[in-house]
């Protein structure tokens, strides 16, 4: 079973809502991880974010969880160039672009370290050869036109990062909302 995660709209409690009941219409066995005012952790067998996300209207992103973690130095050391490759880089033909979006107050005070970490990350991909570009956002999250616009999920990835309340997250988007 993996873990998927839903980055909930203005509205959580009516966002949390529509998933549940999109996922209990659907006869899709899940089970909730983790809740907090801003995502939701589920897992679950069965996934279709092209199927689910377009009939949720209160829902930003949703994707999978790559890892789950109890530090916020656990994520800075599986952040590497072997992981990134592994876990996010779709191909290597063209141009990488990939962005990181912060979630939970945990994560978000540690905003600069991590766009930092990112930093050396473009430059590590370009020594091995990968072209790389890095997009971050002041707010600390791209929204769905940013991720869209840059094809990060065609071409690249948005790695969110995560605080929730039992855990600390990892993901990679696999779908925005139509804005």
């Amino acid at each position: 079973m993996n873990k998927f995660f839903f980055i909930l709209g203005r509205n959580p409690l009516l966002s949390l809502i529509e998933i549940v009941r999109l996922l209990d219409k659907q006869a899709i066995g899940f089970q909730i991880i983790d809740l907090t005012s801003e995502i939701l952790i589920i897992q679950t067998k069965k996934y279709s974010a092209n199927q689910w996300l377009h009939r949720l209207g209160g829902t930003i992103k949703t994707g999978i969880i790559v890892g789950q973690f109890h530090s916020l130095q656990e994520i800075k050391d599986f952040l590497t160039v072997e992981n990134m490759v592994r876990h996010f880089i779709a191909q290597q033909e063209k141009k990488y672009v990939f962005g990181l979006s912060f979630y939970g107050n945990q994560l978000t005070s540690h905003q600069k370290e991590f766009q930092q970490q990112g930093m050396m990350l473009k430059k590590a991909l370009q020594r091995t050869g990968v072209k790389s570009r890095l997009v971050l956002s002041e707010s600390g999250q791209l929204s769905a036109v940013q991720v869209q616009k840059n094809k990060m999920i065609a071409q690249g990835s948005d790695i969110v990062l995560a605080s929730g309340l039992h855990a600390l997250y990892l993901g990679r988007t696999l779908m925005v909302q139509d804005f």
